[in-house]
């Protein structure tokens, strides 16, 4: 008798949405024994009290925190134990603030946080504000858990990468920015950054606010890939490239249709390497020195 095979079943994976009751596994690195270390930002603690808890040290009730004493040195895993979907996640491993007008970035280091690939499940997409949510987080090791997250509600990016040592932003390409106003301070000396192909294709039409974005990205030697940005909307793009000590060539953003008004001051400050200034950009307050 011939055996008879039932069809397999395609079956599909569902996607829970929200945090509600998710586990989010975070590393640090310890380096001395006895030692408090920041855990988080101050002003997410005080935003978020009630709406998360940790598991450190098989402590499965631990109030949400900034700081933390852990009495062994090396990796340690923080189990941040999220029970309300109402998060904020601004300024969430440090605090953030700017003084535009010269530039001055002002946030509370985390050197400690090293790994956060649990992010991946992470659910952003009805978050309107990410303002400094990774700044001062110079070494975590990996972004790319980051790359499929949902931002297409986000409005404000200031300062969320600021001081990260990551090379490119190729974990960034698939980002929705539709909705996009702020990008300040995005990348602020990020030192390593190196390479700005993945967000060659972000619709930035929105986006009024560019200051400093790249500012003290050091090892930028080509930003030629943001050539089709649409900057009509653009407000400010004052020192956005400013002090990057080794860029040789932004040619074609001339393609950038930005209004007369625009307020540029120091743009280019201190690119010694920078041979052509695009038209669009030359104008008095647009200084190379």
């Amino acid at each position: 008798m011939e055996k008879i095979v039932s069809p397999i079943k395609e079956i599909r994976k569902i996607e829970i949405k929200g945090n509600k009751n998710k586990k989010f596994d975070l590393k640090y690195k310890v380096d001395n024994e006895n030692i408090k270390i920041s855990l988080f930002g101050k002003n997410f603690v005080k935003r978020n009290k009630d709406k998360c808890y940790l598991i450190i040290n098989n402590n499965n009730d631990c109030e949400l925190k900034h700081e933390y004493k852990f009495p062994k040195k090396g990796e340690q895993t923080v189990t941040l134990v999220i029970t309300n979907d109402n998060i904020n996640f601004k300024e969430m491993f440090s605090n953030f603030s700017l003084w535009h007008l010269n530039g001055k970035v002002s946030l509370d280091y985390n050197p400690y946080l090293i790994d956060i690939s649990s992010f991946e499940n992470l659910d952003v997409s009805e978050c309107k504000d990410l303002t400094g949510m990774f700044g001062g987080c110079s070494n975590i090791k990996n972004f790319e858990c980051l790359k499929n997250w949902n931002v297409s509600k986000c409005e404000n990016f200031e300062g969320i990468f600021a001081y990260c040592n990551f090379t490119n932003l190729n974990f960034l390409s698939s980002w929705d920015f539709s909705m996009a106003k702020n990008l300040s301070v995005m990348f602020f000396s990020c030192e390593k950054l190196n390479n700005v192909e993945g967000c060659k294709n972000w619709n930035v039409q929105n986006v009024k606010y560019f200051e400093d974005m790249f500012n003290g990205c050091k090892e930028l030697i080509d930003v030629n890939a943001l050539e089709n940005w649409n900057m009509s909307n653009a407000k400010r793009i004052n020192g956005m490239f400013c002090h990057c000590k080794n860029l040789e060539n932004m040619d074609a953003l001339y393609k950038w249709k930005i209004n007369y008004w625009i307020y540029r001051g120091n743009m280019i400050c201190d690119c010694k390497k920078l041979i052509n200034i695009p038209s669009n950009f030359q104008g008095s307050d647009c200084l190379i020195f």
